[in-house]
């Protein structure tokens, strides 16, 4: 999908993807991101929520991938993996977010 057809809130989430996908360390490929870890840097940033299922959303466009589910008690958290990086940072520099 052409990165200037993203919605912007689409945009926004991906960008706390990458924000928390570049703080986790470690090496790129061992990195991962799930909607616990973001939602906050993202309220932060844009002052509201989102649904999780925009992530599932991210990863059908092409720039998330899930990687494994964790079960729990009455919860599952999913875990994402950057598919791109490169493309997603690209992406994020297009549409103005640093």
């Amino acid at each position: 999908m052409d990165a200037i057809q993203v919605p912007r809130e689409l945009r926004q989430i991906l960008w706390a993807c990458y924000a928390q996908w570049e703080d986790e360390g470690g090496e790129p490929a061992q990195r991962a991101v799930t909607y616990k870890w973001i939602r906050a840097r993202f309220a932060k940033k844009f002052g509201r929520s989102f649904h999780q299922s925009a992530l599932r959303v991210l990863a059908h466009m092409g720039y998330l991938k899930r990687i494994y589910t964790t079960r729990g008690g009455n919860r599952n958290r999913r875990y994402y993996a950057l598919l791109d990086p490169k493309k997603v940072k690209d992406a994020l520099a297009a549409w103005g977010y640093r």
